[in-house]
C-alpha cells in the first residue's frame, strides 16, 4: 500500500474550545482514502461532561472552519450522541486514572449553515484521558471515497480501559490498513453520510476538527494524516 504522511502539529499541542482547526492537505483533492490519527485529552471537570463532541472531518478549502456559516462543504465523524448537541461523557476511574467514557458515533454533512444529512450507529466505545493524568488517547478516523459518497470509520484506543498508545504505533496504524494492537481499539463503528459527489469529482482538500464546548477545553497532542492510494 502506497501512502503519503502529513504531520500537522508535530510535538506541539493545540487547545480547542468551541472552535475549529483547519489545515489544507499537501496533496489537495487527489486521494482515495485518508486516515486521520490524533492524541487527545480533556481538561478535567471532576464531573460528567454534557453536550460534548469532537468532530473529525474534511472540508472544501481552509478559509472557514466547521462552525462558520460560510463553510463551503464538510463531512465529518463524531463520537456518540446527536450531531448538534453532542453526548454525555461519563467521568470514571479507569486503570487507576481519571477518564471519560465514550461510545457510538454519528456522521453528517454541512453546507454553509445547513446540516444536510446524518447517520448514526451505536457501538462499543472507549475511554478518553484527562490532561493532568498525562495520558493522551489515540483516535483514528478513516475516510474512504466511494462511487457515490464516503464511508467514515472511527476508532478509539483502549476499549477495555484507559491506555496509552505510543507515537510510533499511532503512525504505524495510520500508515497501514492494520491497526497496531488491533484488539484494544474500541470500535465506534462506521457510517456513510449521503454526499452528492461522484468519485473523482469531490472538492475536499482540508482537515477540519471541531470541539463543541467552550468549557471544558480539549488538548490535541498530535495530528497525523495519511493519504492512501
Amino acid at each position: 500500500m502506497a501512502f503519503i504522511t502529513q504531520y500537522m502539529t508535530g510535538d506541539r499541542r493545540i487547545q480547542l474550545g468551541h472552535e475549529s482547526y483547519v489545515r489544507q492537505f499537501i496533496w489537495g483533492t487527489g486521494w482515495r482514502k485518508i486516515k486521520v490519527g490524533l492524541f487527545w485529552a480533556i481538561n478535567d471537570t471532576m464531573t460528567n461532561v454534557y453536550n460534548a463532541g469532537l468532530k473529525v472531518g474534511i472540508a472544501a478549502g481552509d478559509t472557514y472552519g466547521y462552525d462558520s456559516p460560510n463553510i463551503v462543504d464538510y463531512i465529518g465523524f463524531q463520537h456518540g450522541g446527536s450531531w448538534l448537541n453532542g453526548s454525555t461523557l461519563t467521568r470514571v476511574t479507569s486503570n487507576g486514572q481519571p477518564a471519560f467514557s465514550i461510545s457510538g458515533n454519528i456522521c453528517a454533512r454541512k453546507v454553509g449553515p445547513t446540516i444536510t444529512s446524518t447517520n448514526n450507529n451505536s457501538a462499543s466505545g472507549g475511554y478518553v484521558g484527562v490532561v493532568n493524568s498525562g495520558i493522551l488517547t489515540a483516535y483514528i478516523v478513516t475516510i474512504t471515497k466511494l462511487n457515490n459518497g464516503y464511508d467514515l470509520d472511527g476508532r478509539c484506543y483502549g476499549n477495555s480501559g484507559l491506555a496509552q498508545l505510543s507515537r510510533i504505533d499511532l503512525i504505524a496504524s495510520c500508515e497501514s490498513d492494520t491497526l497496531v494492537n488491533a484488539g484494544n481499539w474500541g470500535w465506534l463503528a462506521n457510517a456513510s453520510p449521503t454526499v452528492a459527489y461522484a468519485s473523482g469529482s469531490h472538492p475536499f482538500d482540508s482537515l477540519c476538527l471541531s470541539w463543541t464546548l467552550s468549557c471544558p477545553t480539549i488538548e490535541i497532542g498530535e495530528i497525523i494524516v495519511t493519504r492512501h492510494y
